[in-house]
């Protein structure tokens, strides 16, 4: 005789009070107030404004879209260290060449 009672196969029925918490969570089937509407609809359109083309793309694509250009900025700013180290060495020529 087996002592293990049998699983059940379907959720058992919850007090009425845990019930309606379990409802809370649920996405509502009916449509929304124009107040809540109308802010929704604002969230939506600021979020398309700011997210860009990146969610089009799956994860490891963004990836790889970020690193291209943080790898391309850095090339930038090395670029623009090169372009101020010979202004500088510029500036000090004509400093010197002013002195004498």
């Amino acid at each position: 005789m087996d002592s293990h009672p049998p699983a059940p196969t379907s959720q058992p029925s919850l007090p009425r009070s845990e019930t309606s918490s379990l409802c809370d969570s649920e996405v509502p089937t009916q449509p929304l107030p124009p107040s809540q509407l109308g802010m929704f609809e604002g969230h939506v359109a600021r979020r398309k404004h700011f997210l860009s083309d990146y969610e089009k793309y799956t994860p490891v694509q963004n990836m790889q879209a970020l690193a291209n250009h943080v790898f391309g900025s850095s090339a930038n700013v090395h670029h623009i260290g090169d372009g101020i180290g010979a202004s500088r060495r510029m500036l000090d020529v004509g400093v010197t060449c002013r002195r004498e």
